[in-house]
């Protein structure tokens, strides 16, 4: 399991490089590069953003600050944030692929039976 410091750096990266591919934003951190391309949001992203932006920052630079306060919200933010930036396209291909995975490991493991996928048919009904 990450932790709270883990996580938070990996939320931020993930969204300065999905604002960076995706909208061309510009800056050296999560708030500049929110700031850059902000009119181009949804409002509720650009929040959730925001959170996530701050919370990096602080779990990062402030002393006493180790754990994420909140954690439950802020996973929360982080869902819907990367919900907001991710189209759809992509989240339907990802389905996709992962149905055409899990398809070829139940073939292979029909394969490695002894059974063709003729002779599973019929017990699917």
């Amino acid at each position: 399991m990450a932790s709270d410091l883990d996580t938070a750096v990996m939320w931020s990266k993930r969204f300065e490089s999905l604002l960076e591919r995706r909208y061309g934003a510009l800056g050296r951190g999560l708030h500049e590069k929110i700031d850059s391309v902000g009119d181009d949001l949804p409002e509720r992203a650009v929040r959730d953003l925001r959170l996530v932006a701050t919370v990096r920052n602080k779990i990062v630079h402030e002393d006493r600050y180790d754990r994420i306060e909140g954690k439950r919200e802020y996973l929360a933010a982080c869902r819907r944030a990367n919900k907001a930036l991710t189209p759809r396209v992509e989240r339907w291909r990802l389905r996709i692929i992962l149905v055409i995975g899990a398809l070829a490991v139940f073939g292979l493991l029909a394969l490695m039976q002894g059974l063709s996928v003729i002779q599973i048919a019929p017990h699917l009904r």
